[in-house]
């Protein structure tokens, strides 16, 4: 019996897309960082890594407020990329924040939020206009 096999085009594009990802992922954290700046905050560290987690920007907004941000890449609609953020990875970013403040010994009454960016459009791609959805305070802390 032969086996079922996808297609070799299909094949292919699922294998390039996988090699692909992190790029896409590297290049619309770039990006975010790039707009989170232009709208006044002050980038405090980007892929910062803990025992328990990572984040892909740390952020200071004008009144002092330190903002956790997760950038969503999406090379279709943004409205999809929203999906990617459900209860779990929610829980993993509120474990990895902790750690955040713990190693730098932030005080807990720093007031901070949770930041969404969805980027939309391909940033590898430099004459593409990209689009930016910039959620505020989204998760519950």
């Amino acid at each position: 019996m032969p086996r079922s096999r996808l297609p070799w085009a299909a094949r292919a594009w699922l294998w390039l897309r996988a090699l692909r990802a992190p790029d896409l992922g590297r290049a619309g954290e770039l990006a975010a960082a790039a707009f989170l700046r232009s709208r006044g905050l002050h980038l405090v560290a980007r892929n910062w890594r803990g025992r328990r987690g990572e984040l892909d920007i740390v952020a200071v907004a004008p009144p002092g407020t330190l903002v956790f941000v997760e950038v969503k890449t999406s090379l279709a609609h943004p409205d999809l990329a929203w999906d990617r953020v459900d209860a779990a990875k929610e829980a993993h970013l509120k474990d990895a924040a902790d750690a955040y403040l713990a190693a730098f010994s932030l005080p807990g009454d720093t007031p901070q939020r949770f930041d969404i960016v969805v980027v939309a459009g391909d940033p590898r791609r430099l004459l593409r206009p990209l689009e930016f959805v910039w959620a505020e305070n989204v998760i519950a802390w």
